[in-house]
């Protein structure tokens, strides 16, 4: 008989929150088809009832973080024209930036997947730039995310290109889930009008980061 369970995380510590008011609990998280199934008390779940197990120990589990703005060929930059102004350090880091061979594109990403899964980020926007673009670069980083981890959206963004008599920039958004591209296109129609469920909700979760890190920072002032 297969486990009930995909994973099982056991001994966790949980913010519980009800009328009384919110408080740390210890428990047993079931987890199926990623979604948390059953929340029970420390123990009391059987460890074999699940394909995995991690032991918590203790340990905090909380929702899984959203890095919103990353430009991840910078990983590559750290520590270069430090002092700069912004448009000096621009002008000392972007030329070698805009020209990395698709080698050192993914390790760019495989750098700054690393970091970020390492402190429980698990959805990033990366405004990947290379300018000018080219299908190897960006072939190359998304073969990175879909290796490293599970990216929600990478941006780029190329120069004007004269088409007629308009300048038309190239840019486009890309939206991932589970390494596999759910959709793509222009900016101004991705992010306003999305078709996919799952990027309606990521974006919506976004927006509403946003505006807590606003009321926090207006309340401080």
């Amino acid at each position: 008989m297969p486990p009930e369970f995909d994973l099982l995380v056991a001994d966790a510590r949980v913010l519980r929150s009800d009328r009384a008011g919110a408080r740390l609990e210890r428990a047993d998280l079931a987890i199926k088809d990623g979604r948390i199934v059953r929340l029970a008390p420390p123990g009391s779940l059987a460890r074999h009832a699940a394909s995995e197990l991690i032991a918590a120990g203790g340990g905090l589990v909380m929702p899984g973080l959203v890095n919103a703005h990353t430009h991840s060929p910078e990983n590559l930059a750290r520590g270069r024209a430090e002092r700069a102004r912004l448009s000096e350090w621009m002008g000392a880091v972007w030329p070698a930036l805009d020209t990395l061979p698709a080698h050192l594109v993914r390790l760019a990403i495989e750098i700054g997947a690393a970091e970020m899964i390492r402190h429980g980020v698990t959805s990033v926007v990366d405004h990947f730039r290379q300018t000018p673009l080219t299908t190897q670069a960006l072939t190359a980083a998304v073969e990175a995310y879909r290796a490293s981890t599970r990216p929600r959206a990478i941006t780029w963004r190329g120069r004007r290109a004269a088409r007629g008599r308009r300048a038309v920039r190239r840019d486009r958004v890309v939206f991932m889930d589970e390494g596999s591209i759910v959709e793509q296109g222009a900016p101004d129609v991705q992010l306003t009008n999305p078709t996919h469920e799952r990027t309606r909700a990521f974006l919506r979760r976004v927006i509403e980061r946003t505006e807590i890190q606003s009321e926090t920072a207006n309340a401080r002032e």
